[in-house]
């Protein structure tokens, strides 16, 4: 973690799809982190400041439930290859365009955005 004075902690949004492809996707409904980035974080004095790191706390990005036909790997060792990781995630980019342009946004007066890995 940074060295940010107010720190938020969120975890297990398991980011998919969007309305295009919900499978196990908690925010593709209702522009809730949307706004919150936007509104309770980036509007807020501290967030105006450069003050807050967020924490995203694993299971962040669901590569596994996203775009379910893209795997064709069929592998024992290895469940989705580049090429396929790449399309599922483009899924996510296009499902969730508001919610990483307010990541960006998020970021530019030097607010911190650290990604730990999740299971």
């Amino acid at each position: 973690m940074s060295e940010k004075p107010v720190v938020f902690v969120i975890s297990d949004l398991h980011l998919g799809g969007g309305r295009s492809d919900q499978g196990d996707d908690h925010v593709y409904d209702d522009n809730q982190l949307r706004d919150f980035l936007q509104v309770d974080l980036l509007e807020s004095p501290e967030g105006q400041r450069g003050e807050i790191e967020l924490f995203i706390n694993g299971d962040w990005l669901d590569f596994a439930q996203t775009d379910q036909p893209a795997y064709t790997l069929g592998s024992d060792t290895a469940w989705c290859s580049e090429p396929e990781s790449l399309e599922k995630l483009e899924v996510m980019l296009a499902g969730h365009a508001d919610i990483f342009e307010a990541l960006k946004r998020f970021q530019e007066p030097a607010n911190a955005v650290t990604i730990a890995a999740g299971n």
